[in-house]
């Protein structure tokens, strides 16, 4: 009988310690990604390019926006890819589930 107080007292702990929120890191936002550098210019650069199509109304501030905008496109989409590849190869085993069975 002593045995199930202490599993109780074990498992509340635990609980109470599983609610109790992380401080948050300074400088740090919830939401952040770390993109290499070059993605993170174009960012800047569509940024900037969105300020100039908004005051001034050329159609060469359009296309290059757009062009930003395709090019950013890209280069997330290889960035993100490069990621999913290496995240289904760490993944596979020698189940039928990963169609990597002999």
């Amino acid at each position: 009988m002593e045995v199930t107080p202490a599993v109780e007292s074990f498992n509340n702990s635990i609980q109470q310690a599983a609610w109790v929120p992380i401080p948050n890191q300074p400088g740090c936002k919830k939401d952040m990604y770390i993109y290499p550098k070059y993605i993170q210019k174009l960012i800047q650069e569509k940024k900037k390019a969105i300020q100039v199509g908004k005051t001034i109304k050329y159609p060469e501030d359009k296309a290059k926006f757009n062009k930003l905008t395709s090019e950013l496109k890209e280069a997330l989409a290889r960035a993100n890819g490069n990621k999913g590849i290496s995240v289904y190869l760490s993944n596979l085993d020698t189940t039928k589930a990963t169609e990597y069975s002999f």
